[in-house]
């Protein structure tokens, strides 16, 4: 079946942006017995989006790219592209497979007739892949168990530029056993951050440097492993005050960690170098009541509800805890997430997507939401007076117009079988499969 955009897309996108300032990218009719598995990845302003098509040597994979609402050209390839970079004059989209004893990343590059020919590949050593991102040239960072090592590759096209190879001194081995033990925190997409910040395990890229951290609850403390450009490891260890239950996040130098019980919540601010405490904020019970909202993963839903209903549940969730800059300050995004390992999933099923959680192309990651329940809500944290308050009303961010657009879905009764977000531009794209519709659906949101 061929991919087209509907006639009346402009339209939709105009009524759509009055309303949530926010707009329609791109329809595309889909027949859920022809089309399956579809995934999708951000470049610049275009989106390359890929699906299987049933034919009688069995499933083919055709990708095609999709820029300001119409499809702005084709490309076939042989395996389901997990990174796209470009580098000067070079182009390639890149295939990854997780063989026997290595990682194998095969490069291809455009050859015309909407065509994309394997150019070369490269095989890594075998490992569980924590983060895949482009910083200058594509890096792949793997954590090998076999030796609790981690190794950081850059790669250039279809070379091996350099690896960075860290011998850990504290055994993360029964804390990392698969890749969704691991959140990889790009500082650069604070927005798809907000989807995140509830795993024990973090790998968090900021500028040049790498911060591993552990949020161990049985010692009561945070591991910080600074994973250092010039081949150094540096570690750290914040202990924690209290038999709360605890996670923390790294951004410009400090440790927020937020301690978590049904009697308060409490945010600590430390400088990372010196572990000086350099504000709190404590939430008793019944001081504040606001609304927070409620993502579900297994029925697709967003609601609202109490604070003081939250922290009567909290002690049956996991903390979650994402801080991005705002202005100078920042923002808190901060809750809790119960897992439930057997719902949700990703929009397609990219076996790549699958196992990695994202796909990368200018440092740009696809996320679905985590199999789960999460309950959040927004502070903000003035790091001159370093002083915590309630966002102001009139402040709405992507993330908080996503949430307020799939609550009118709901309240319009519309059916959505699976959502992925990713960062783009300056805000979110919302993916949406709408079976009702025969649609896939994106919208961005600034």
């Amino acid at each position: 079946m061929p991919i087209k955009t509907f006639p009346v897309l402009v339209a939709l996108a105009l009524t759509c942006s009055q309303t949530f300032s926010q707009s329609i990218f791109a329809e595309i009719p889909f027949d859920e017995h022809r089309i399956t598995d579809f995934d999708a990845i951000a470049f610049g302003d275009s989106i390359l989006f890929s699906y299987n098509e049933p034919a009688v040597s069995g499933p083919v994979q055709r990708s095609q790219w999709v820029r300001h609402q119409k499809v702005s050209g084709k490309i076939s390839l042989s395996e389901p592209v997990a990174f796209i970079h470009s580098q000067g004059d070079q182009f390639h989209y890149y295939s990854m497979r997780q063989m026997k004893d290595a990682i194998v990343i095969k490069a291809f590059a455009p050859a015309g007739n909407e065509k994309a020919a394997p150019v070369g590949e490269v095989s890594l050593r075998e490992g569980i892949v924590m983060a895949a991102y482009t910083h200058h040239n594509l890096v792949l960072v793997i954590y090998e168990r076999s030796n609790n090592a981690v190794s950081v590759y850059e790669i250039d096209g279809t070379k091996l530029l350099g690896e960075k190879k860290y011998s850990v001194p504290s055994d993360l081995r029964i804390w990392i056993r698969k890749e969704a033990d691991v959140e990889f925190i790009e500082q650069g997409s604070p927005h798809i951050n907000t989807f995140k910040g509830y795993s024990r395990v973090k790998l968090i890229h900021e500028n040049d440097d790498l911060y591993l951290t552990l949020d161990n609850h049985m010692k009561n403390e945070t591991l910080v492993l600074a994973l250092r450009k010039d081949g150094r490891l540096d570690q750290s260890i914040f202990s924690i005050n209290s038999t709360d239950d605890f996670g923390s996040y790294i951004i410009d130098g400090k440790l927020f960690t937020t301690i978590m019980s049904t009697k308060k919540f409490v945010m600590n601010v430390q400088d990372l170098t010196t572990k000086e405490l350099v504000a709190t904020n404590v939430i008793a019970k019944g001081t504040e009541n606001f609304d927070i909202t409620v993502r579900s993963a297994a029925d697709k839903t967003v609601s609202t509800e109490s604070f003081t209903r939250m922290m009567s549940v909290v002690a049956y969730g996991d903390p979650q805890l994402t801080v991005s800059r705002d202005s100078g300050n920042y923002t808190i995004a901060w809750g809790s997430f119960i897992n439930d390992k057997g719902a949700g999933g990703m929009a397609g099923a990219n076996p790549v997507a699958m196992l990695m959680t994202f796909a990368v192309s200018t440092a740009i990651k696809q996320l679905s939401e985590a199999p789960g329940l999460s309950r959040q809500f927004f502070y903000s944290f003035d790091a001159t007076n370093l002083s915590f308050a309630r966002p102001a009303a009139a402040k709405r961010t992507p993330r908080m117009k996503v949430d307020e657009y799939e609550m009118k879905l709901i309240a319009d009764g519309v059916k959505v079988k699976s959502k992925s977000y990713l960062p783009f531009k300056n805000g979110l794209l919302a993916i949406y499969s709408l079976p009702k519709e025969r649609l896939v659906r994106m919208i961005a949101f600034e």
